[in-house]
C-alpha cells in the first residue's frame, strides 16, 4: 500500500521538504523521521525543531508522519536500532523511499544499512538532496533529487529474472529464496518457485502458487520488468487444473 518516505533529520529543514513534496498528492503516502537528539549546547534549530517544522509542512499536504528519535546519534549501534524499528514499520509499503540528506554522518550510515539488510516487501530507493550550499554549509538551493534503486533486493531480482529467461529454473528458484516474501520481490520468488515445481512435474504443487498469483499477476502485466512473467502465470493458470488432474 502506498509510499513511505523515511528521512534522518538534521539542523535543515529544506532539503527535507523537498522531498516531501516530491511524494506528496500522488498516492497514499506517509513520512518517517529519525532526528537525533540535540548535543549539549547545540544552538537553534536542533534536529527536533526542524523535524516538527517538517510536520506540519507534511501534514498539511495530507501526509500522514511518525517521528523518531535517535538518543545517541554518534553511536552506530544506538543508531542502527532505532532505523530498524523504523524500517520493520515500513514492510507493508509498495515502496519505500529512503532519504539519508540529513542529521548526522553515523545516523545517516546508519539508515543506509538498515535499508539494504531490511526485509521490505516493495521496491527500495535510496536518496539524497543535492543542491548550492549557503554561507553556512547548507544545502537550500537549486536542490535536486538523486536516487538509486540498486541494492541488494534489486540485485537479485534481476539475477533471478535472467535465470528464469534461460530456463535456468534451479538456479533461479534457489536465489529467489533470498527474497522477501512480499511485494515486486515476493511476486518474483513465489514464480520462480512455481516454475521449478512445474519443470520438476509437481504441478499439483506448482498449480497452488499459481493460482495465489493470478491477482498479482493481472496487476504486473504492463509492467517493463514483470510484464513477461506474468504472462507466464496467465497461461500456466488456464492448463494448470487440468495438468494437475
Amino acid at each position: 500500500m502506498g509510499r513511505a518516505l523515511v528521512v534522518s533529520v538534521g539542523t535543515t529543514a529544506e532539503p527535507i521538504i523537498r522531498s516531501v513534496d516530491e511524494i506528496s498528492g500522488k498516492e497514499e503516502a506517509r513520512l518517517f523521521m529519525i532526528y537525533g537528539r540535540a548535543f549539549q549546547d547545540q544552538p537553534p534549530p536542533t534536529p527536533f525543531d526542524v523535524a516538527q517544522r517538517v510536520k506540519e509542512h507534511a501534514e498539511s499536504k495530507g501526509i500522514g508522519v511518525e517521528i523518531f528519535e535517535a538518543p545517541k546519534p554518534d553511536d552506530l549501534d544506538s543508531c542502527l536500532e532505532v532505523a530498524r524499528d523504523v524500517l520493520r514499520r515500513c514492510a507493508r509499503y509498495e515502496e519505500v523511499i529512503v532519504d539519508y540528506t540529513g542529521g548526522t554522518k553515523v545516523l545517516a550510515a546508519a539508515l543506509v544499512h538498515a535499508a539494504l539488510t531490511a526485509e521490505l516487501g516493495g521496491r527500495l530507493t535510496l536518496r539524497y538532496i543535492s543542491g548550492r550550499r549557503g554561507e553556512d554549509g547548507r544545502v537550500k538551493e537549486e536542490m535536486e533529487i538523486v536516487s538509486s534503486e540498486r541494492t541488494l533486493t534489486q540485485e537479485i531480482c534481476s539475477r533471478v529474472l535472467e535465470r528464469l529467461r534461460s530456463c535456468d529454473y534451479s538456479v533461479a528458484f534457489y536465489l529467489a529464496m533470498r527474497l522477501p516474501d512480499m511485494g515486486r520481490a515476493g511476486f518474483i520468488r513465489r514464480a520462480a518457485e512455481a516454475l521449478w515445481l512445474w519443470d520438476n512435474f509437481d504441478y499439483r504443487a506448482s498449480t497452488e502458487i499459481i493460482r495465489k498469483l493470478s491477482e498479482p499477476a493481472r496487476m504486473f502485466l504492463d509492467d517493463g520488468e514483470l510484464g513477461k512473467l506474468a504472462g507466464t502465470m496467465r497461461r500456466l493458470l488456464e492448463v494448470s487444473g487440468e495438468v494437475s488432474n
